[in-house]
């Protein structure tokens, strides 16, 4: 019949401390220094990206972006047409625009592009006087 002594029941707690902490040291989840992690999920892919003006909310004419069955709204316009992709060069929109249009509204005639960015649609708008475009909104995707 084997029996322990305290002592020996004392030191078996020791070396089981002791093996657990090292076993805790070796899987450190933290990443090595230069290394990156990325969670990345599925890509969105947008479809059917186009600038609408044909909807009203109450007598104002309402401009929305529309993208696999969603909308955004942009403001009230009194008119709006889309450019096509041939017209994007001679309006300073880029390459990588997904849609565009020219709008009128109070602040005059404003030029509209969305562009993807990861899981953002950002939609730019030009500034009437300085001709330069700023992000305008910012729209996530998930």
């Amino acid at each position: 019949m084997l029996t322990l002594s305290c002592k020996s029941g004392k030191l078996w707690l020791l070396i089981l401390g002791f093996a657990a902490v090292l076993t805790s040291c070796k899987n450190d989840p933290t990443p090595e220094k230069g290394t990156e992690t990325a969670i990345t999920g599925p890509v969105i892919v947008l479809k059917d990206v186009h600038f609408d003006c044909g909807m009203f909310m109450g007598n104002e004419q309402m401009m929305y972006l529309k993208y696999n069955n969603s909308a955004t709204g942009l403001g009230p316009v009194s008119s709006c047409n889309s450019l096509t992709k041939a017209d994007f060069k001679s309006s300073n929109i880029p390459e990588g625009a997904l849609a565009a249009c020219v709008a009128e509204s109070a602040e005059g005639t404003l030029t509209y592009y969305a562009m993807q960015d990861g899981e953002v649609l950002n939609i730019y708008r030009q500034n009437p006087v300085t001709q330069a475009f700023q992000k305008h909104l910012l729209v996530p995707l998930r």
